[in-house]
């Protein structure tokens, strides 16, 4: 079966990071014949993927235009996939209409991999196109539960064409032996979402009771330098450290001591909490959306009610203080992971989802 994933964007995000992981995971492991391509031309997450040496080609598209969307047309009818897996609405939309007008035969699948229940433009687009346009598409993957009830519930697409595949982190070993005391990372990239401006008040908070914990950020920065300079605004160029876009993350979350994701909206299940529980790092976070599929409260993580900063800094505080619930929740952390996120069940299901449309269709 030939299966081609390709994404709305060349940047790299938690999406292009677990997708390219999974595909390479599948070729390698499993005889699938995955290919990999980008609307949005060369960029982070083709320069990441080859300096991986991941071998599923690299298509070369450009920006969406109509030079590009008629490159993209003649690629997949040339290949001749069974399976376009497009990953963001924008692809997912350029893929129904090529498929319509040139009656082409790939079975389409809509990878949704947030939840599109805010009120910003991409949320509200998406729950529109959804809602109107789902007949042109074969079937839907969702990785969260989530996203699957909104696209059911507010899109009143029929449950048979929604899966849900949690993302997968590899089951490799960890032993933790450089943590710093105090240390506490965020991986995400820098959008309004990820809710980086407001955590800044938390961190003050936290600051406050713990002058020497230390907070790191780590993604690519789509907030043109707003994040760095209300860092220096607000006097916590001392204790807060932007490290921008890093390829490997394994040496940061080894010496971390604790995991932060304030995102405040649209969350699915994040690969970045996955990649931290895996490494035995408890995990605090805004109850939203698909989080709490991954953090079980109290148990291996912490989770404050939406938007209560107050909340979220006592969560911090309790883990940097209680050394006995941490210990608990750092074992519980990479025990969940071990059950049910690994690269090898997402790859899996992946397999038998595709191959499940496929058999229906054909």
């Amino acid at each position: 079966m030939k299966v081609l994933i390709i994404f709305s964007s060349g940047k790299i995000g938690g999406a292009e990071k677990s997708l390219t992981l999974m595909s390479h995971y599948s070729n390698k492991n499993l005889g699938c014949n995955y290919d990999l391509a980008s609307i949005g031309g060369e960029g982070e997450w083709s320069d990441w993927a080859r300096s991986l040496n991941f071998y599923p080609r690299l298509s070369k598209p450009g920006k969406g235009g109509i030079r590009d969307i008629i490159e993209i047309t003649k690629f997949i009818k040339n290949s001749k996939f069974d399976i376009v897996y497009a990953i963001g609405l924008r692809v997912s939309v350029i893929l129904r209409i090529i498929k319509f007008l040139f009656k082409m035969k790939f079975i389409l699948i809509h990878g949704v991999r947030w939840v599109p229940s805010g009120n910003n433009i991409l949320d509200f687009s998406t729950r529109f196109v959804e809602k109107y346009f789902s007949l042109l598409i074969d079937g839907y993957i969702t990785n969260s539960k989530a996203c699957r009830n909104v696209l059911e519930k507010d899109c009143l697409i029929n449950n048979s064409k929604l899966f849900t595949i949690y993302n997968g982190v590899s089951n490799e070993k960890t032993i933790k032996t450089k943590i710093k005391r105090k240390k506490i990372l965020t991986v995400a990239n820098l959008s309004p979402r990820k809710g980086y401006l407001e955590y800044l008040k938390v961190i003050k908070k936290v600051n406050q009771k713990y002058p020497d914990a230390s907070f790191h950020f780590i993604g690519l920065d789509n907030m043109s330098g707003a994040v760095s300079k209300a860092i220096k605004e607000n006097n916590l160029s001392h204790c807060v450290s932007y490290l921008g876009f890093i390829k490997d993350i394994k040496k940061e979350l080894l010496s971390s001591y604790l995991f932060v994701l304030p995102s405040l909206y649209s969350e699915g299940c994040p690969t970045s909490i996955m990649e931290a529980m895996q490494y035995k790092i408890p995990c605090v976070a805004y109850d939203i959306c698909g989080i709490n599929e991954l953090i079980i409260d109290k148990k291996t993580g912490l989770l404050a009610k939406k938007d209560d900063q107050e909340m979220l800094a006592e969560s911090i505080c309790e883990l940097i203080t209680n050394k006995v619930l941490y210990h608990k929740m750092s074992i519980a952390s990479e025990e969940r992971i071990k059950n049910y996120f690994t690269l090898e069940s997402c790859s899996k299901n992946h397999l038998k989802t595709f191959s499940e449309l496929y058999n229906k269709i054909n």
